[in-house]
């Protein structure tokens, strides 16, 4: 069965979502499958696949599995195809080496690399509690990569603080602050009340319809 995602940088946020807390395996790709392929098992990235005979468009030889998923992602997001989720067993070579990325990594990768900072402060100035740690955090392993900003912001969603006052207490600029939070969000990391995730934002004031889908930076 296919599950399909709307176009750009919203719908693949909602795409790798889905895939996440469905522990879902299968095949993500836009309409029929020229612009590369991601394959997963259990919620995991197995592999990236450029499009069939294209030399690889993603990154250079010898990059990461994580860098040739992102580099297939911004294409896509820039393109604003649709994606697709092709569910069940796909056909990865038997001897392929699994990458085994969590797909939250995938997801905080593309809200670093695709959202405009101003526009993520925007949806944060929503937040109507304290942030917190989420209680239960999607169980897919392995786990996902934190890096020292997000421990750094982890460890301040203790239910506490909200938003603006975390902005306050950290010592990395604002835009830093806003990405890493809402990337940790999005994953199912963190608890934000009155934030709705990728897709179900609330209309802009006067627009009469939602934001333009995870405001894609400008520059890319």
């Amino acid at each position: 069965m296919a599950r399909r995602f709307p176009g750009g940088t919203t719908g693949l946020l909602q795409a790798l979502t889905w895939i996440q807390r469905n522990r879902s395996t299968g095949v993500l790709s836009p309409p029929g499958g020229r612009a590369g392929r991601l394959l997963f098992s259990s919620g995991a990235l197995l592999r990236a696949e450029d499009p069939p005979g294209a030399a690889p468009a993603s990154g250079p030889a010898g990059e990461s599995a994580r860098d040739r998923a992102q580099g297939l992602l911004v294409s896509w997001a820039a393109s604003e195809a649709a994606a697709e989720l092709t569910d069940g067993a796909h056909d990865a070579p038997a001897d392929a080496a699994p990458a085994r990325l969590n797909a939250a990594d995938l997801i905080m990768d593309l809200v670093r690399r695709k959202l405009d900072p101003h526009w993520v402060q925007r949806r944060l100035s929503e937040c109507t509690g304290p942030v917190a740690n989420a209680g239960d955090p999607p169980a897919v392993l392995p786990g996902v990569a934190i890096g020292p900003t997000e421990a750094f912001l982890m460890s301040r969603a203790d239910g506490t603080m909200g938003f603006q006052e975390i902005l306050r207490v950290s010592p990395m600029e604002p835009a830093d602050v806003a990405i890493g939070i809402y990337a940790l969000f999005v994953a199912g990391l963190l608890d934000l009340p009155g934030v709705r995730p990728p897709g179900q934002e609330t209309p802009e004031p006067g627009s009469g319809s939602p934001a333009k889908p995870a405001g894609p930076k400008a520059s890319q």
